[in-house]
């Protein structure tokens, strides 16, 4: 199977050694990225010592995400080792939102080496018609409304119409 990787822009951009960093790499989430975020020396819960009862810190899902982003992508110019927490907890959500964005279309990179077609692949591909066409998944009878029209409950047409 050849590397999966999908490539990106952040809108804003990291500052890391005086310079601006936008350009960035992700690949898909496995499991070595699960374990590699665990054992990261900024994960809580791991290097964040222990709480006041005397109990170690449970690591938390929010860092381990994000830790998980830094495992598995790379922005140009900015060295693996520099790719932790701080680096992550400094990103805008522009920058974040763009990264998911990246990742989402990874999953469906994926999924389609997978064989597998998600509605959003088959949009406009006349395999998806509306109610008002004939045929498709939501035609009359197969959509989700209340009717099974797929056109929602009866007699609440939106008034500009």
């Amino acid at each position: 199977m050849e590397r999966l990787i999908e490539r990106g822009t952040l809108p804003i951009g990291v500052l890391h050694d005086d310079k601006l960093h936008r350009e960035f790499t992700i690949e898909p989430m496995r499991a070595r990225h699960v374990i590699a975020a665990r054992k990261h020396p900024d994960f809580p819960g791991i290097a964040g010592g222990v709480g006041e009862d005397g109990k170690p810190i449970a690591g938390d899902d929010e860092a381990q995400g994000l830790l998980a982003y830094a495992t598995r992508m790379k922005i140009d110019g900015i060295p693996k080792e520099a790719m932790g927490l701080e680096l992550m907890l400094d990103l805008f959500d522009e920058d974040l939102d763009a990264i998911q964005a990246a990742d989402g279309r990874l999953k469906k990179k994926i999924a389609r080496f997978r064989g597998e077609i998600t509605q959003a692949d088959r949009a406009g591909t006349g395999e998806d018609r509306d109610a008002v066409a004939d045929g498709g998944i939501d035609a009359a009878g197969k959509g989700p409304g209340v009717d099974g029209s797929g056109a929602g409950p009866v007699g609440t047409a939106h008034p500009d119409f």
